[in-house]
């Protein structure tokens, strides 16, 4: 009998153990659906229905997000005036009226009183982004629908206890205002818009849009395109007026799913992140709706 060469019997003892090691690893993965790693290739093998779709994951994993950076957070802080013990996102002081200093890492819902804060008595240290998303479950829509009315009423109530000109010539607390001032707007804009409102919860997963995420869906890049085209066409308001309509109707569409998928239990990510993509490519349309003019270019930034 011929001798097979040592160094093909290791290759084959490797390739039978690779074999065994990945049917095991897909039969533990079948019953969890949740991605795993095979010779450092990433995939799914899911729980087997007549709705099933074998998804790949090519990219690397999500980056954690800004509310993870921190290791731990209190949901508590000390009035360095007074004493007193404040929830983090509160300033002025409610006890000496002093500006306290407020963490960077308090959520938007927080700083507005959207979501309900820990009392003094109940402090308790969680990461940033377990926080972040306690407080988003206590929220419609898991924080995605919101009252834009109630929301700027809370806005200008905030604005009034640090707005800088009540502080002109105090020196550090003068900046302390600005600073604040500029965090108030910030959480505002970013929650009172749709889209970067959907963005932010994205991000406070850990599963931001990036530069090279793009829409996967054929039949709604027609339609942006052929919507794009009934607006170079146009030639009078009413005709805008029509191709306005139809896009709101598709945005209102959006950001009813959005609400559903930010709002189940757990957030259906995948979806989430794959409307808010939509949402960006209708909000464009819409702005260049806006911006029309006879005979000017369309230009649907994308």
């Amino acid at each position: 009998m011929k001798s097979v060469p040592a160094s093909i019997l290791r290759q084959q003892q490797r390739l039978v153990q690779s074999s065994i090691q990945r049917r095991s690893i897909q039969s533990w993965s079948r019953a969890l659906n949740q991605p795993v790693r095979c010779n450092g290739s990433p995939f799914i093998v899911p729980t087997w229905s007549s709705k099933t779709t074998l998804r790949h994951f090519s990219s690397p994993p999500p980056k954690q997000s800004a509310f993870a950076q921190t290791a731990r957070s209190t949901t508590t802080k000390v009035c360095p005036s007074c004493q007193a013990r404040l929830p983090a996102a509160a300033s002025p002081c409610p006890e000496c009226k002093s500006l306290v200093r407020i963490p960077s890492t308090v959520s938007y819902y927080a700083l507005f009183g959207l979501a309900e804060e820990p009392l003094p008595e109940q402090a308790i240290s969680v990461t940033n982004e377990e926080l972040a998303q306690q407080e988003l479950r206590q929220l419609e829509g898991g924080g995605y629908v919101l009252d834009v009315r109630d929301l700027r009423s809370r806005y200008l109530r905030r604005q009034q206890g640090c707005h800088p000109d009540s502080y002109t010539g105090q020196g550090k607390i003068y900046d302390l205002a600005l600073e604040q001032s500029s965090f108030l707007n910030k959480a505002y804009s970013t929650l009172a818009d749709p889209l970067s409102r959907a963005q932010y919860l994205l991000e406070i997963y850990g599963n931001p849009i990036s530069e090279t995420d793009s829409l996967d869906d054929p039949a709604l890049l027609m339609d942006v395109m052929e919507a794009r085209e009934e607006l170079e066409e146009a030639s009078t308001e009413e005709d805008v007026e029509k191709v306005k309509e139809s896009n709101g109707g598709r945005i209102r569409e959006t950001m009813d799913g959005l609400a559903a998928a930010f709002g189940a239990n757990p957030p259906d990510l995948i979806r989430a992140k794959m409307l808010a993509i939509e949402l960006q490519y209708l909000k464009n349309l819409e702005r260049a709706a806006r911006e029309w003019q006879p005979g000017k270019r369309v230009e649907v930034i994308h």
